[in-house]
C-alpha cells in the first residue's frame, strides 16, 4: 500500500503533537498511563514516527512526563538545531559543498520532539565524516568538514557529547529522580502549608 507524502505530512504532525503533549503534561500522560499505554507502545510510536521521517529506528526511545528532564533536552535540542543546521550549511556549502550536501540531504532543523530524530541524525552523520567510512565524500575533505565545524564553534567533540548525552535523556521515559522541582504559580506561592 503506497502512502502520498501528504498523508505522511500529516501523520508526523500528528505524532509531534502527540509525543509533545505526552513528553510535556502530565495530565496527558497519567491519562493515557491509566488506559494502558506502556513504555513499549512509546517505544514502537518512536520507532514509527523516527522511521517516518526516513531516520533509522536503532535508537530505543520513550516519552517523559512533564516537568522531567527529557521534557528539557527535547528544548534544548529544539533550540539548538536551527541556528547550528543553518549556520553549518552557511560554512559548507562554500568550502566543502560535498559534505554540505551529504549531510543535509533529507534533513533540516525541525520543531519539538522531531528535534530530537534530526540532531541524531545530523550527529551521527558528523561520526560518519570523521571516521571516514562514506563512498560519496573523499576521507579528508570529511575531516576537514568536522574540523572546520569545530574552528567555527559550530559543533566541537564536548558539545557533541553533551548533545548526544540530551538526546539520550529525551528518548527514554521519565523516572522519579529525573523529576524537576515545578516553580509555584502566583496564587500557589501566597498559601501557607495547612
Amino acid at each position: 500500500m503506497a502512502i502520498s507524502e501528504r498523508e505522511i505530512d500529516r501523520w508526523l504532525e500528528r505524532g509531534s503533537k502527540f509525543f509533545k503533549a505526552v513528553a510535556r503534561n502530565s495530565a496527558v500522560r497519567e491519562a493515557l498511563s491509566a488506559r494502558g499505554l506502556i513504555d513499549e507502545e512509546l517505544e514502537h510510536g518512536w520507532a514509527m514516527f523516527t522511521k517516518l521521517h526516513g531516520f533509522g529506528g536503532k535508537r530505543v526511545a520513550r516519552a517523559a512526563t512533564k516537568l522531567t528532564a527529557a521534557a528539557k533536552a527535547i528544548s534544548e535540542l529544539d533550540a539548538w538545531d536551527g541556528p547550528n543546521f543553518a549556520a553549518a550549511r552557511a560554512v559548507l556549502d562554500v568550502r566543502e559543498p560535498a559534505v554540505a550536501k551529504y549531510l543535509f540531504e533529507r534533513l533540516q532543523a525541525s520543531v519539538s520532539v522531531s528535534a530530537v530524530s534530526s540532531v541524531a541524525r545530523f550527529l551521527d552523520r558528523i561520526a560518519a565524516l570523521r571516521a571516514g567510512t562514506l563512498p560519496s565524500v573523499p576521507v579528508a575533505r570529511g575531516r576537514a568538514a568536522v574540523k572546520l565545524l569545530a574552528l567555527r564553534k559550530i559543533l566541537h567533540d564536548k558539545r557533541e557529547s553533551e548533545l548526544r548525552a540530551l538526546i539520550e535523556v529525551a528518548t527514554r521515559s521519565a523516572r522519579p529522580e529525573e523529576m524537576v522541582a515545578a516553580r509555584p504559580s502566583g496564587t500557589e506561592s501566597r498559601r501557607k502549608p495547612v
